[in-house]
């Protein structure tokens, strides 16, 4: 069983929607490309794993976010994350 407290950092390299209808690219957006999202993000994450045989790796963990993401307008919004992972180590 192996436990993991502490800071998550990360930085978004790349944030577009292309929409498509009929086949045809309708239009594209780049969040990043405006300053419009925050590229870095901070949180205070938890984790708690557990493997078998060191090959498989079973992890629960939850990111509570701690940076606003979108500071365009006076909303504070922060990315939480619950995760579940299964893993095969080789």
């Amino acid at each position: 069983m192996k436990i993991f407290l502490g800071p998550t950092l990360s930085l978004g390299l790349m944030n577009k929607d292309i929409t498509f209808a009929g086949g045809e690219k309708m239009y594209e957006v780049d969040y990043y490309a405006d300053n419009s999202l925050n590229r870095f993000n901070v949180s205070a994450s938890a984790a708690v794993a557990a493997e078998w045989a060191n090959t498989i790796r079973l992890k629960l963990g939850y990111d509570y976010g701690l940076t606003d993401y979108d500071p365009s307008d006076s909303i504070k919004r922060t990315e939480n994350v619950l995760a579940f992972t299964i893993g095969y180590m080789f």
